[in-house]
C-alpha cells in the first residue's frame, strides 16, 4: 500500500517488490495522473482508492512494511 501516492513515484519502487499494490491519494484526478503515467501494464497489478485521510482521520497512523516470501 502507499499511502499519498501523488506523485507516483512510489508505486514503480513498489511493484519491483510485491505483485500488487493498492495506492491512496485524496484527489481523484491524482489517481487518473498516476495511471497514465505508469501504463497499462503497471496498472494491471495496481488498484487505488481516493480517500482523504487528513480530514476523516486526524489521528491516523500507518505502520508499513514489505517483506518478500
Amino acid at each position: 500500500m502507499e499511502v499519498g501516492c501523488g506523485d507516483a513515484f512510489g508505486v514503480p519502487i513498489v511493484l519491483q517488490s510485491v505483485e500488487n499494490v493498492h495506492g491512496i491519494d485524496f484527489e481523484p484526478i491524482v489517481i487518473d495522473e498516476i495511471k497514465a503515467l505508469i501504463g497499462k501494464e503497471l496498472s494491471k497489478r495496481c488498484s487505488f482508492s481516493v480517500i482523504d485521510f487528513t480530514n476523516k482521520y486526524k489521528d491516523f497512523f500507518l505502520s508499513l512494511g514489505v517483506s518478500r516470501i
